[in-house]
């Protein structure tokens, strides 16, 4: 709950922000409720692995759950978002 405050006041500072889910694919109810999230925080839209999540059979239907994907799979799809949106650096002046 806390990262929600933190998203926003970054957001609101003009700050670039990301939040990748892994168990949830687009065009489901999850997602939707997630974009709605990160919209009323000004922080983006949402980024997914598009697993299905191992006990929320809803949360990406047809979809391989996150437990049974080949773990160099996932990081693939992990890293993908993360070279997309590389995390930043602040330096001392």
């Amino acid at each position: 709950m806390s990262a929600g405050g933190v998203l926003a006041r970054h957001a609101a500072a003009g700050a670039r922000t990301a939040v990748v889910t892994a168990t949830w694919a687009a065009d489901t109810q999850r997602a939707a409720e997630l974009a709605e999230a990160l919209r009323i925080l000004g922080a983006g839209k949402p980024r997914m692995l598009g697993y299905a999540d191992a006990r929320v059979r809803h949360s990406a239907p047809g979809w391989v759950r996150l437990c049974d994907a080949p773990l160099d799979e996932a990081v693939r799809r992990l890293v993908a978002h993360i070279r997309e949106f590389p995390p930043g650096r602040r330096g001392h002046p």
